[in-house]
Parts: structure tokens; sequence; C-alpha cells
């Protein structure tokens, strides 16, 4: 596919689709862990060494589900080596992106991950960590859209100058009334709904863009155009606000990581420039 961008998409990950679902690498992660098909019990998540980490499945190449099931991705590399180094025992529960926060707030899971923005609204709520990841927003639409084929768009200013069907998944600040806002699953879900034409407009992360486009062999017809709506963001783990200890053990880890080069070898295994 020709990607045109006002502002960049670099990164990308070039593997298979499968099941409707990005899929990236292939390799399952070598820590011992259940897959994502058992959910651990309802209730209280356990203590001490044994951590319940609550994830979307569909958020590739962050977190996502490879071909027997069982949960991959950047986000659960990391976490697992973490895991490794730190002695903990990794259980993970498949959710909604919005439940994921519900689940630490509940403390039926432990820790919070796929894609989590580091916002200074969460940091007064919850137990983030230091980012491990940047990443940059932006939305995207069909070069050949009738309502946006002569437009200039270099803004979210200039999209609320249209009225437009757009998708979004959890909320996005700054988007006009007049538009008609679609509350989908995954980015997956609005990417494959702009190729359609059932939507105008998507948002997604760049990387998770890329990652769409390098692995839907269907997109290479269709010119996209992508815009960055705001400046990059961080991407962290959230745990809850009284449990520092785990909050130490997981900043800990990313130190750990960043200082023996082995995030620089989990960034390049899934095409993460950033």
């Amino acid at each position: 596919m020709n990607l045109s961008t006002t502002s960049l998409i670099k990164s990308a990950c070039v593997v298979g689709l499968s099941f409707g679902l990005f899929a990236c690498g292939g390799d399952k992660t070598e820590t011992s862990q259940p897959s994502a098909k058992s959910e651990v019990a309802q209730g209280q998540a356990p203590m001490n060494d044994e951590i319940v980490v609550a994830i979307t499945q569909d958020f590739a190449p962050f977190t996502y589900l490879d071909e027997k099931g069982g949960v991959v991705g950047f986000d659960v590399d990391i976490i697992n080596a973490i895991a490794q180094k730190k002695g903990l025992k990794i259980h993970y529960k498949s959710t909604t992106f919005d439940d994921i926060f519900t689940a630490v707030e509940n403390k039926t899971a432990n820790v919070g991950a796929s894609g989590i923005y580091d916002k200074e609204e969460r940091r007064s709520k919850y137990g983030l960590t230091k980012p491990y990841h940047t990443d940059t927003p932006v939305y995207f639409y069909r070069a050949d859209n009738e309502k946006l084929s002569k437009a200039n768009l270099s803004s979210v200013a200039d999209l609320n100058s249209q009225v437009l069907d757009i998708a979004v998944v959890g909320s996005v600040d700054g988007l006009s009334s007049n538009h008609t806002i679609h509350a989908v699953k995954s980015e997956f879900v609005g990417f494959t709904g702009v190729l359609q034409g059932k939507y105008d407009v998507a948002f997604s992360d760049a990387s998770v863009l890329s990652h769409a486009i390098k692995s839907n062999p269907d997109s290479a017809k269709i010119e996209l155009k992508s815009v960055k709506y705001q400046g990059d963001v961080g991407y962290v783990m959230l745990v809850n606000k009284e449990n520092t200890e785990l909050l130490q053990k997981l900043n800990e880890g990313i130190d750990e990581l960043i200082q023996s080069g082995e995030m620089t070898q989990i960034k390049q295994k899934y095409g993460l420039n950033h």
C-alpha cells in the first residue's frame, strides 16, 4: 500500500494476519504462562509473587493472541522478562480495554497493560510505571473518501470542520459533537471499517496502524492518509495506587531491561522504532 502521511507512520511489523486480529512474530513467549483462554478465577487477584495482569487480546503488536490462542506481544514480552528477573509468576486476564482499569481498581488484577497512555489524570488515580515505549497517536482515512478527498487535513480542528463517522477505542479528546462517534472494540475494527467505507475516520497509534497495513494484504490497493493528532505519548503499566511494592519491582525491571539492551531487542522483534 502507498500510505501518504501528513505526519509520520514509520514503524511496522511484517507478519501474518490471523482470524481478523493482527498477528506479529509468531514465537510464543518463553516465560511460562497460561493461554489467554485459561482465565484466572473470579474474585481477588493473587498477591505476593503471583501476579494477575489484565490485558486486551486485540492490540497487536502489543497484546494479542497467536494462532494457538496464547497471549503474545511486545507488552507481554516486557512483562514476562520482568517476571523472570523479579521471580514473579504471571497469569493473564483477558478483558476489554476499559475493564483493565476496573480490574485494577477492584483488585481483581494486580497489573494493567496493553498500550496504556501516560496521562496526568491516571497518575492521580493509579500507580503508573515509568514509560517503556513511546508512540504517535494519529487519525487516518481513505484518500478517496468523498467527504475528505479535497480537504486539507492537518489537525483535529480541520477534522472538526467536517461532519464525519469516526471510530474510536476508548475516548479521544477534542472531537466535535457534530461527529457521529462509533465506539469500537479495537483499532483493527476501526482500520477495517475505514477500508470498507463504514467509517470516514478512525484513530490509532502509529505502530498499530503500520502493523495493520503490513499485515493486511487486502489494504495494498487502498491509499490511506494519516495525520498526527497529538505529540508522542508514553506507554505505561498501571497498578493499584496502594501497591507501591509491586510498582517498584516493575520500574526496577524496566530499568534493567533498558540497561541490558533487552528492551531494544524486544522492540526490534516487533518492528518498533521509538
